[in-house]
Parts: structure tokens; sequence; C-alpha cells
């Protein structure tokens, strides 16, 4: 890693307990990052943070999650497909994956990150989200 992503990463581990340093990352917005990000949640939000990017979604803004080839993610940025679709099991043996999170607005991040444990936490991020807008809506 270089100077200015160990910076970054020191950074996120005073603001969140949780935090995972992400080797890829790339977005429908056109922003790649090949040498990743650090990726953190700070209540509902999560936040990714790279050298000279930064992006941030609510968890309720996360519709689906799903496993794609990381070949087919590259395809897509460089116009080459339409779409990227989720990964045939056996198509996917051995090759790279990444989890596709689509959000709210047609939006979509590619990245490379532990996938079981990002799930838990988002899980518990939307729970407390639509509990606290259940109760903004009673007041």
């Amino acid at each position: 890693m270089n100077v200015v992503f160990d910076a970054i990463v020191k950074e996120v581990q005073k603001k969140s307990s949780w935090h995972e340093v992400c080797p890829f990352y790339a977005d429908s917005m056109g922003n790649v990052s090949p040498s990743g990000v650090c990726i953190y949640l700070s209540d509902v939000t999560f936040f990714c943070k790279g050298p000279g990017f930064e992006t941030s979604f609510m968890a309720l803004d996360v519709l689906y999650t799903d496993k794609v080839l990381k070949t087919h993610v590259m395809e897509y940025l460089e116009g080459k497909r339409k779409t990227v679709r989720r990964a045939n099991v056996f198509t996917a043996l051995g090759k790279e994956t990444l989890t596709s999170l689509e959000l709210e607005g047609k939006r979509f991040i590619f990245i490379k990150f532990n996938d079981m444990q990002f799930k838990q936490l988002l899980s518990i991020a939307q729970a407390k989200q639509k509990y606290s807008k259940t109760v903004a809506d009673r007041n």
C-alpha cells in the first residue's frame, strides 16, 4: 500500500469500529480504484474512501447484492457490455468475483470484500434505519 492509502486507513479506524480494506472498487458512475478503497460503517451510512475518491450510501439504498465476474465488470466499464449479470456458480469456478451492490437510482457498486460480514452489517443497519424512520413517522 502507499502512504496516502495508509493515512486513509488510519483515519477510518478512528471513525468506525468496523472497516475493511478492499483491493478493488468500481461503480456505474465511472469511478474505478484498482488499488482499492477502505469501506466503513457509520450509524446507517457506508462510506468508501480511497486516494482522491470518496462516496457513501445509506443502508436502505441497497436493493440487492450479488456475486459477479470481475471480467464482466471490466467489460461493462469499458462499454463492451450493457449490464453485469449475477455470476453462475459453475462459470465462476476459478475466476475472480466481486460483490455487486445495486442501489436506488440504478447505481451499481462493484467491490471485492468479505461478503458475509458485509451482509450481516447491512442487515443490522437496514433494521436500524427502518426503526428510526418508523419512530420519526410516529412523531
